[in-house]
């Protein structure tokens, strides 16, 4: 074993900020403030612990302790101190093993359970393995309760899950966990104070997360999603336009080495990794009804790069590419760059990436870190690429199942689109703003897609001035109002808007790929359109 390699048992916890993808897609200037809070607050929290930082991914934090208590008593410490902190929404998940260390990293089977609880917690909320749950058994202090025992991707050990429920903190709702669970799902109990129910195998359940839908109990399996013409757009590249995020990521390593800067990847080595990772990707993948469209020639990779010049960051980048390529469902940037000392030495690379649905409208994915190794790069760029296109294949489906061909009285009629429906489903019904911005002018204009929307915010707002209801409601339709009557536009993304205008609905028959539906409950101004978008409840 290499001198700079070394093993032992220690207890793993994992951080992560809930809602951080969210937020950084809102405001990345608000969200890399919050970064720097989060270390701030933790840091002496950890000490006091004797816990040690060793890893940082993405907006997670990858620490070890020398005892189950300490690890316990330091996520309970930080909760508290982080539970005032706006947007600073923490999930712990804390596992005991082997690690392999490795030049201050700490890698193994066992830091992968850690990572892959840690979604299961509550925001403010700690989950620990049956590991740990065994080794406080025996302290009162601790109470804790059973949440599953699913299959965690990447995990080839058993792994059952609990949340501490004592000190205060909240208990996992498990009908809202967004934990990544592998196809197949062995157990998943609901634990709730008027559900017990035990779901058994579902066959082949490609992503393991159970809904039900609360009135009627009613469970979806995968065979009912629709994701035919689904195409994954991926571009790989390297370009100085977007070197400061390779930058800001290897702020710390570029401090610790004197004359270090970051430098773009050379093409060959480029083509090399888009090779690698669309094979790897055709065999993840095979036999399923997607496409992945790795972007390789001259021209496509050339249009992007031009693209980006132009237009900057990404989400600038969504509309064109999307007309541009026929648009794909998906499109995602991936961006990787070399950290070099003043010699010309490769130290470590840094890599990014950004995938949004392909209209560029929302649900905006983000991850990266530091890599030793371009085995490493690649293999954790695969990872990233997997994980994105599981969510928009399975997940976002469900959001955007289908869509309002007409209405008669209390009725609504809806076409399929990302989920196959039953009798008895709850839905949500949404309206749906086009924001295409055709002439390119950032709508200072003001077009009618533009006017649309306005009347439909305003007519909101006019109703909630004069009653005492709907406060959520206004909150939101004044933050839109203000924006939409700002001297710039620019927040706008382009593409369809779908925050608000919402009501809800009740499968009552399904007619080959026609849904019809009962309407339940509809806010006094909104209203019912052609196009509105459906969601499953």
């Amino acid at each position: 074993m290499p001198s700079d390699v070394k093993r032992k048992l220690a207890v793993i916890m994992f951080t992560d900020i809930a809602g951080y993808t969210a937020l950084s897609s809102k405001d990345e200037n608000r969200a890399l403030e919050l970064l720097d809070k989060q270390e701030q607050i933790l840091t002496p929290i950890i000490e006091e612990f004797n816990g040690t930082l060793h890893n940082r991914i993405g907006d997670g934090l990858l620490f070890t302790f020398q005892t189950v208590t300490d690890a316990i008593k330091c996520g309970i410490k930080i909760q508290k101190g982080t539970k005032d902190v706006e947007d600073l929404n923490l999930r712990i998940g804390i596992h005991e093993g082997e690690i392999t260390l490795k030049n201050g990293d700490v890698l193994g089977d066992d830091v992968n359970v850690a990572s892959r609880i840690d979604p299961f917690a509550a925001e403010g909320g700690i989950v620990i393995s049956g590991k740990v749950q065994q080794n406080i058994s025996s302290l009162p202090e601790f109470k804790t309760k059973f949440i599953s025992e699913p299959s965690l991707k990447g995990v080839r050990q058993d792994v059952k899950v609990f949340c501490i429920v004592s000190h205060g903190l909240p208990e996992t709702d498990i009908t809202k966990v967004t934990a990544k669970l592998e196809k197949d799902v062995k157990k998943l109990w609901f634990n709730q104070k008027s559900i017990i129910a035990t779901i058994g195998v579902l066959g082949i359940l490609i992503v393991g997360i159970v809904l039900w839908i609360n009135k009627n109990n009613s469970q979806i399996d995968n065979s009912q999603i629709d994701n035919s013409q689904d195409v994954h757009l991926i571009y790989i590249g390297s370009l100085e336009e977007n070197i400061n995020i390779a930058e800001w990521r290897a702020e710390n390593l570029l401090s610790e080495n004197e004359g270090a800067k970051v430098s773009l990847i050379d093409e060959s080595e480029l083509k090399n990794i888009r090779i690698d990772l669309e094979s790897e990707l055709y065999s993840e993948f095979f036999n399923q009804n997607l496409i992945i469209q790795m972007l390789k020639n001259d021209e496509e990779i050339g249009y992007v790069n031009n693209s980006i010049k132009e237009h900057g960051e990404p989400e600038a980048l969504a509309g064109s590419i999307y007309k541009f390529f026929d648009r794909p469902k998906h499109i995602i940037f991936v961006r990787v760059y070399a950290i070099k000392s003043h010699e010309g030495e490769i130290l470590q690379y840094v890599y990014d990436v950004f995938g949004a649905l392909g209209d560029g409208w929302k649900n905006i994915m983000r991850s990266g870190e530091i890599v030793e190794t371009i085995e490493e790069l690649r293999s954790n760029i695969l990872e990233s690429l997997v994980w994105q296109i599981e969510e928009v294949k399975y997940n976002f489906s469900r959001w955007n199942a289908g869509e309002v061909i007409k209405r008669e009285g209390d009725y609504v009629y809806i076409n399929q689109l990302g989920l196959r429906m039953k009798k008895n489903m709850n839905l949500t019904g949404y309206r749906k703003w086009n924001l295409y911005d055709n002439d390119g002018d950032g709508f200072t204009d003001k077009d009618s897609s533009y006017y649309a929307f306005f009347n439909d915010v305003k007519e909101g707002l006019d109703y909630i001035k004069n009653t005492e209801k709907y406060n959520k409601e206004k909150i939101y339709l004044e933050e839109i109002y203000n924006a939409l009557t700002s001297d710039s536009l620019r927040w706008v993304p382009k593409g369809k808007v779908s925050r608000s205008h919402r009501y809800s609905l009740k499968v009552v028959s399904v007619k080959d790929s026609v849904v019809i539906a009962e309407l339940l409950e509809i806010t006094p101004w909104t209203r019912v359109n052609v196009g509105d978008g459906i969601s499953l409840d």
